[in-house]
């Protein structure tokens, strides 16, 4: 009858022969030979790390060390089968990034939401431009500049905008104020599960989050029709400035040790 110690034995014999197919990485703490008896720490050739010393424990430094001379194997390993030659790609006519010869972006579709423009041709030469953002048509700078002027806050009107394709009259913008002041609202315990439980220092990184975690709270998340893209689209613009405000207030808690 197999009893429990024969069962251990046998699977660390399977462990050794996982890892003697790694020859050149060798970090578990124990290692048998084709025998299946074990080789006690003299027996490793130097340069290796599989044997545990005969007393006492690793150090949490020593383990620190062997993880780190596995991971630089791992990418020289990692580097050896993944590198393509550059030739191919002017070969191919592969355009790297997205990116043209003279780096210049390469057109990868249409569109009338926004537009950057950020550098002109100077004679065949890339010539780097004070940056313009345009949405459908519109210079940023007038939007945020009208707004300002008129002392109204704009956001409502730019999501609508950039949605819908116009400006909206002043009875679509009272609309759409109605709608997404119904949306703005997180779902029960979003904030502390989803939010307070994981923080980020990254603002940016915490929005992101938030917003794919929000997939996990929507009944028709896998529905394509027009009206629930729409309705979703909304929701997720509605809920966008308490998104940051909590972010911001977690950063503020969790990393710069001030009140939320």
């Amino acid at each position: 009858m197999r009893n429990k110690f024969n069962f251990l034995h046998d699977k660390e014999i399977y462990n050794a022969n996982l890892i003697d197919s790694f020859p050149k990485i060798c970090y578990n703490d124990r290692q048998f030979d084709q025998t299946g008896s074990r080789k006690s720490a003299g027996d490793f050739p130097s340069g290796t790390f599989a044997g545990r010393p005969k007393q006492g424990k690793v150090s949490r430094m020593q383990k620190e060390r062997n993880r780190i001379h596995a991971v630089k194997d791992l990418c020289e390993e990692f580097r050896k089968y993944n590198q393509i030659d550059p030739v191919l790609y002017e070969r191919f006519d592969v355009k790297r990034g997205l990116r043209n010869q003279d780096g210049t972006g390469v057109m990868a579709g249409l569109t009338q939401i926004c537009n950057v423009h950020g550098y002109v041709l100077n004679e065949g030469e890339r010539e780097a431009v004070e940056g313009e953002l345009y949405y459908r048509g519109y210079n940023i700078r007038d939007l945020t500049g009208n707004c300002q002027a008129e002392g109204r806050f704009g956001y409502e009107e730019v999501i609508y905008l950039l949605m819908f394709g116009v400006l909206p009259t002043k009875e679509q913008l009272a609309m759409i104020n109605r709608v997404m002041a119904h949306f703005m609202y997180l779902p029960e315990s979003f904030f502390e599960d989803m939010m307070l439980k994981a923080p980020s220092p990254n603002i940016m990184n915490k929005l992101a989050r938030s917003v794919l975690a929000l997939y996990s709270y929507d009944e028709d998340a896998d529905e394509i029709s027009l009206e629930t893209e729409i309705s979703r689209a909304l929701q997720v613009q509605a809920k966008m400035h308490n998104l940051m405000v909590k972010a911001y207030q977690i950063k503020r808690r969790c990393y710069d040790n001030e009140t939320m």
